[in-house]
């Protein structure tokens, strides 16, 4: 899954932001750090080597930090916290915690906002009824609770591949699926 998450992004990377040239210059050493990127991906299919990692948890960051912040936002920050973990001895541990965090505090942060609450941002972003706030915001909220026990956590899970599945439809967040879903067996594997 992380192979293919990475090799999508850097597809997207070196096919549609290059259409920007007049503004990125993405010509000479950046171009071949970007095919690098490419190729270390395909090799992920058949290799985890640390080597490997560590190439793409750098031309993540350098891709990150030529565009002056993330390209895509929490995808590229979830990118790297996949990578990185990878590299650790407690890198499932790691890699669960911020997954959870990552929705938890989304929640909360969704929670303390009115229009979020009545369903006026949900609508306003997605075009989804209102009705969906709460449900949003309740599994946000509560995915704490995964940590309790394998069942609840596979209900948990299958609740988010439907959430980053029409985020993807919806908000075109096609980054957003296939890295979370990569981070999903971490959650999985401390469960079982």
């Amino acid at each position: 899954m992380l192979a293919f998450a990475l090799l999508l992004q850097s597809l997207e990377t070196l096919l549609i932001v290059p259409g920007a040239q007049k503004i990125w210059d993405l010509s000479g050493p950046f171009q071949a750090m970007l095919w690098l990127r490419l190729f270390a991906s395909l090799a992920l299919f058949a290799t985890t080597s640390p080597v490997l990692i560590w190439v793409l948890l750098l031309t993540t960051i350098l891709t990150s930090v030529r565009f002056g912040g993330t390209l895509n936002g929490g995808s590229d920050y979830m990118t790297v916290v996949v990578l990185s973990s990878l590299l650790v001895p407690w890198g499932q541990t790691y890699l669960a915690v911020q997954l959870t965090l990552s929705y938890f505090v989304a929640g909360l942060v969704k929670l303390k906002h009115p229009d979020w609450r009545d369903g006026t941002a949900l609508t306003r972003l997605t075009g989804m009824p209102a009705q969906l706030a709460w449900p949003t915001l309740l599994w946000q909220c509560t995915f704490p609770l995964v940590w309790l026990n394998h069942s609840l956590c596979l209900v948990y899970l299958a609740i988010g591949v439907v959430f980053h599945l029409a985020n993807a439809k919806v908000l075109g967040l096609n980054r957003f699926f296939w890295i979370w879903m990569a981070a999903y067996p971490s959650l999985l594997g401390i469960q079982s």
